[in-house]
């Protein structure tokens, strides 16, 4: 009897106790489910290139692969498959805060979508470029590719004893709008003198009319540039006058008031100078070179 009064105490102490802890329990609502994260789809298109090394002023072909499509026709595939998986398409070159867009739409039709660029580099280095894909502000596409450049020319991308294929011509080297100048390069044979010439032209600048603030660009840029691939120059216009042993060295008939800076290479003999009409225009300054 004894007994069955302690079970019975201890069993009501119990369900006190259980009752008392049974108020603070919060029981999971099973009506309300957690939002689940949104998906990205990682699209498989890789950047390719048609050279792993080349020259400056020589052009370097860029296109997109599908790298799961094994089919004929692969960019017009691209077309059909991703126009409409994407928002946005950047290639990019390291270092630089301008990109080309390949893709660029206007409301519902895709008005730009490249498969194939190229682009030239003007200066010698280790060239790392990166594709950027975007779809509802989520990345989608990245992928990059490293291309080398190397200034071996005698002058630029000039070798004195193989300069017929392009010799008297203006061929012209756009670097997709990375800058906002391109440069031009002439080469020519006259009177028995070989000479190449390089002039650049700038994005912004109106050249129908005289504007100094042009020829100002064209000497700083094109000075620092030879300078960056030959070094420091052998005589400046601030040194004074341009002494005769200097006008020597080259073929062509310079004039002393054209002579703003001269550099020598190995190979070269290089001039900063105005052209017959800088005077007057405020621009034309271009950059002369003769083989040494």
């Amino acid at each position: 009897m004894l007994k069955k009064i302690c079970f019975l105490v201890m069993s009501a102490l119990l369900f006190g106790s259980c009752s008392d802890k049974d108020d603070n329990v919060v029981l999971p609502d099973d009506e309300i489910d957690p939002e689940p994260e949104e998906e990205i789809h990682v699209l498989p298109l890789i950047l390719t290139t048609d050279k792993s090394e080349g020259h400056i002023y020589e052009q370097v072909g860029f296109s997109l692969e599908d790298s799961t499509y094994t089919g004929p026709n692969g960019g017009f595939a691209i077309l059909l498959r991703y126009a409409d998986a994407l928002d946005s398409l950047i290639w990019q070159v390291e270092g630089n805060e301008d990109g080309v867009h390949l893709l660029e739409k206007n409301g519902t039709i895709n008005s730009q979508f490249r498969i194939e660029w190229s682009h030239y580099f003007y200066l010698p280095g280790n060239y790392k470029t990166f594709l950027y894909g975007y779809k509802d502000g989520q990345l989608v596409v990245q992928d990059s590719a490293v291309t080398e450049i190397f200034a071996d020319g005698d002058f630029l991308n000039i070798n004195w004893d193989r300069s017929d294929e392009n010799l008297n011509k203006m061929i012209g080297y756009t670097n997709n709008g990375m800058e906002d100048y391109s440069f031009q390069i002439l080469t020519r044979l006259r009177d028995d003198v070989l000479s190449s010439r390089l002039s650049v032209r700038f994005d912004s600048f109106d050249y129908r009319r005289p504007n100094a603030e042009i020829g100002d660009r064209e000497v700083e840029l094109l000075d620092s540039y030879i300078t960056e691939l030959y070094g420091e120059a052998k005589y400046h216009i601030t040194d004074g006058p341009v002494h005769d042993e200097l006008l020597k060295l080259f073929k062509s008939k310079l004039k002393e008031e054209q002579v703003l800076t001269i550099w020598r290479s190995e190979k070269s003999n290089i001039a900063l100078i105005k052209g017959e009409d800088t005077d007057v225009n405020g621009f034309g300054h271009e950059i002369h070179a003769e083989p040494i």
